[in-house]
């Protein structure tokens, strides 16, 4: 049995929403930095990481794009310029160790002064990239305030494309911002229903192969599938069709209880740090009322999170 940090209930607002979903989902990111690229560890080894202080982990620069994208809404007036998120991303982005490639390409090529519009879909011989990054960004998109589905899921289709216009990274970005929109409508006690979760997100998803990997995660849900369940079927391979599905059963393995939801996703991840970041962003979003362990966070993480919270929450839905 997993034990985590007790968790405190507090008043809660679509500020709360926002602020805890972006705040899980960089205490995810400083979680799955320290826990490497272990294959199904333990869940001693995982809970024994979930104790240690925020502070004593350190990630890697560029880290925390979904803080990125939420700032620009914010500066935006909750509307998207591409050129200006282009441009955002890049300046936010630092390479980690080995080649650059992908998406990260495109960001160095905005860096120089190229337009991100002849650069991303030139990527992997013209298919565009299929990577994860698009899906993660895609947090803060679901995070806007009274947005409806359907603008949340063409707002992020616009958002990804910046970087990502392989169409099962456009449909990946799609499923997670409606996923995190549809976990902020559910504060602080409807019952989550699966089964309806999953039909209303698929119903933004375009191709057949998300589809088909979210009706894997309809049945690994049902089953009460465990990490090793989930990684032998829809897998957790850095991809957007496979992080993002391995995200959702984690979150509704256990939709009321973040810091299992959590556990899990890092159980299951095996370095692919995307899984744990949006899942623990829809375990924010939903459970707004829950405040995180002081040990989780820290002090700079939280304030970036308060104030793009607090930026975010007061601009007007999208049209």
């Amino acid at each position: 049995m997993i034990t985590s940090p007790s968790t405190t209930p507090v008043a809660t607002s679509w500020h709360d929403v926002i602020h805890r979903g972006l705040l899980l989902s960089a205490c995810a990111e400083r979680f799955a930095v320290q826990l490497g690229a272990a294959r199904l560890p333990e869940p001693e080894k995982v809970d024994s990481i979930m104790r240690l202080p925020a502070a004593s982990v350190a990630v890697p620069a560029g880290t925390g794009l979904p803080f990125v994208v939420a700032e620009h809404l914010a500066a935006h007036g909750g509307q998207l310029d591409e050129d200006d998120l282009a441009v955002d991303l890049a300046s936010a982005w630092q390479p980690e160790s080995g080649a650059i490639d992908g998406a990260a390409c495109v960001l160095v090529e905005v860096r120089a002064g190229r337009p991100w519009w002849e650069t991303a879909p030139a990527l992997h011989g013209g298919q565009g990239s299929y990577g994860n990054g698009a899906a993660v960004r895609a947090i803060a998109i679901g995070l806007l305030p009274g947005a409806g589905v359907g603008a949340v899921a063409a707002l992020a289709r616009r958002a990804a494309a910046v970087t990502h216009t392989h169409p099962l990274a456009l449909d990946a970005a799609a499923a997670t911002a409606v996923a995190v929109a549809l976990a902020g409508y559910g504060y602080p006690a409807r019952r989550l229903d699966a089964n309806r979760f999953l039909d209303i997100v698929a119903g933004q998803v375009r191709g057949p192969e998300l589809r088909s990997c979210l009706n894997i995660v309809r049945a690994l849900v049902r089953h009460r599938a465990g990490p090793a369940e989930v990684v032998g079927t829809v897998g957790n391979a850095d991809t957007a069709l496979r992080t993002v599905p391995a995200a959702l059963a984690a979150y509704l393995r256990h939709p009321e209880e973040p810091d299992a939801a959590l556990s899990f996703a890092l159980q299951l991840a095996a370095g692919n740090r995307a899984i744990p970041v949006i899942a623990a962003a829809l375990a924010g979003a939903r459970s707004p009322q829950l405040l995180t362990p002081r040990s989780w966070r820290t002090p700079a993480d939280d304030a970036r999170a308060r104030s793009a919270a607090r930026a975010l929450a007061a601009v007007a839905a999208p049209a």
